[in-house]
């Protein structure tokens, strides 16, 4: 069997429109990577490069963490807010890992020892050494960065043109 090297890497995603990113944050230099381009090419604009940064900056950690993403879906706009709430859960996340006990079975919808992994999770997994989570949620809570944006498009109704645009009428 082979070991297993302890990395602590955290693991979140986040949503805006019909953009999805999924961001690994872990101990490092301050490094973002975007779909394994640099952050900056990614995003060319100072604006949405902000609204990536604004959780970092929000808490201080400009050069603690080294970031990873991949975005998929909707424009280039919407995946900068799909970064930026995946990076704001990122920065507040408290471990949560679970036991599996090749006896008991607790932890594992598995029928028999045989089909547990080969590796069990540690009983509690504590990122309080890469983030103070509870300080982190405050600020990043008061600035609004927790919250999804709920707004999507509307869909297209049937007998008009679009959403609520009505197709153009005629009385003559």
């Amino acid at each position: 069997m082979t070991d297993v090297k302890e990395v602590n890497v955290i693991n979140t995603i986040g949503r805006r429109k019909t953009s999805i990113a999924r961001v690994y944050l872990q101990e490092g230099s301050g490094k973002i990577i975007v779909n394994k381009r640099d952050f900056a090419e990614y995003f060319p604009t100072d604006v949405l490069q902000t609204i990536v940064k604004q959780p970092i900056v929000a808490v201080d950690a400009a050069e603690r963490y080294d970031i990873r993403a991949n975005v998929t879906g909707g424009g280039v706009a919407g995946q900068a807010e799909a970064l930026r709430h995946a990076i704001a859960r990122a920065l507040t996340y408290k471990g949560k890992a679970v036991q599996r006990d090749p006896e008991t079975q607790k932890g594992a919808n598995r029928k028999s020892a045989e089909e547990l992994p080969l590796f069990t999770y540690p009983e509690k997994q504590n990122y309080a050494h890469l983030i103070d989570a509870d300080a982190n949620r405050e600020i990043l809570k008061k600035e609004g960065l927790l919250v999804r944006d709920p707004r999507m498009v509307e869909r297209k109704k049937y007998g008009r043109r679009k959403a609520r645009r009505r197709f153009q009428f005629s009385k003559r």
